[in-house]
């Protein structure tokens, strides 16, 4: 799910891919994602200047991916 999510060309937080995947390891799950596609990750911060990463797949990537397999 976070997966697809991904690939659909959201930007999504640790947090986002824990509700997304229903899961309490969202981190874990965007490292595996690391390991076999390219997601890129921007910091940045909320209204209280705390700081965190923002992953998401460049539009190219998501096209090179998308499968019907995974879709």
């Amino acid at each position: 799910l976070i997966l697809q999510a991904l690939l659909e060309g959201q930007r999504i937080t640790t947090l986002d891919a824990n509700i997304i995947g229903h899961t309490v390891a969202g981190d874990r799950r965007i490292r595996e994602i690391r390991q076999k596609y390219a997601l890129e990750d921007v910091w940045t911060s909320d209204e209280y200047g705390r700081r965190f990463k923002v992953y998401f797949m460049k539009p190219e990537e998501c096209k090179k991916y998308k499968t019907t397999a995974i879709c």
